[in-house]
C-alpha cells in the first residue's frame, strides 16, 4: 500500500502510506465496531408518514447487530496474533520529561504572577490597595 500510494500519487501521497501494513491492520481491528452503524440502523423511523411500520426495520438491526458482533470477534480473535512481538516502548522517560516540562512551566507561571505583582503594587495611577494585590497574587 505504501508503494502504490506513493508511486501513484506523486504529488499527494496518501498519508498513511508511511504506516506497515502490521500496524494499519491493527488500526483496523483495534477501532470502533459499528457505533456509527447501530446509530444508523436505530434512527430508522418506526412508522411511515402514512402510520405503516417501516418495511424491515428489525431486519436491518438484526443485521447490523450481527455484522458489529461478527467484527468484534474477528478482532477479538485476530488481535493477538497481530500484536504478538511487538515491543511497547518504555513511557518512564517521556513522564519524567512530561514533570520536568510542567514544573518548569508552573515556575514561569509563579515568576510572571510575582512580576505582575510588582508592577502594580509600584502603579500609582491603579491606586491598587497594597493588601488586595497580596491576597490576590
Amino acid at each position: 500500500m505504501k508503494n502504490a500510494s506513493k508511486r501513484f500519487m506523486k504529488n499527494r501521497p496518501l498519508q498513511f502510506g508511511n504506516y506497515s501494513m502490521r500496524e494499519l491492520w491493527v488500526a483496523s481491528f483495534a477501532g470502533e465496531h459499528g457505533a456509527i452503524t447501530l446509530a444508523g440502523v436505530l434512527s430508522i423511523l418506526l412508522l411511515l408518514s402514512d402510520g405503516s411500520s417501516f418495511p424491515a426495520r428489525y431486519q436491518l438491526i438484526f443485521i447490523a447487530t450481527g455484522v458489529i458482533l461478527l467484527s468484534l470477534i474477528v478482532g477479538l480473535l485476530v488481535l493477538p496474533l497481530l500484536l504478538h512481538g511487538v515491543q511497547v516502548a518504555d513511557k518512564s522517560a517521556s513522564k519524567s520529561e512530561e514533570r520536568m516540562a510542567i514544573v518548569m512551566a508552573a515556575e514561569v507561571a509563579v515568576e510572571g504572577v510575582n512580576k505582575m505583582e510588582g508592577r502594580l503594587a509600584s502603579d500609582t495611577e491603579e491606586n491598587i490597595d497594597p493588601q488586595v494585590l497580596k491576597e490576590i497574587s
